[in-house]
């Protein structure tokens, strides 16, 4: 894990390391340290919300953990 904050004005970042694709079925998969999940300010998370960025010539997934209580997912 590195961690850079070079400048007050650019954003912190944290690097986690290269991380390897797994296969599931017709899924990728992604396994992140709780570390990183816990360092969003969510206790305990249980679904995270995904998404694809492009801006200008950068591209990049921005996955944000949250945490719903169980009441949400029943039905």
């Amino acid at each position: 894990m590195t961690y850079k904050n070079i400048n007050k004005n650019k954003p912190t970042v944290i690097d986690f390391g290269i991380r390897a694709i797994g296969n599931l079925r017709f899924s990728k998969m992604i396994l992140l340290p709780k570390t990183a999940l816990y360092n969003c300010g969510v206790e305990n998370p249980t679904k995270a919300n995904v998404q694809w960025v492009l801006n200008g010539d950068e591209r990049y997934i921005k996955v944000v953990p949250i945490c719903l209580p169980k009441e949400v997912f029943k039905n």
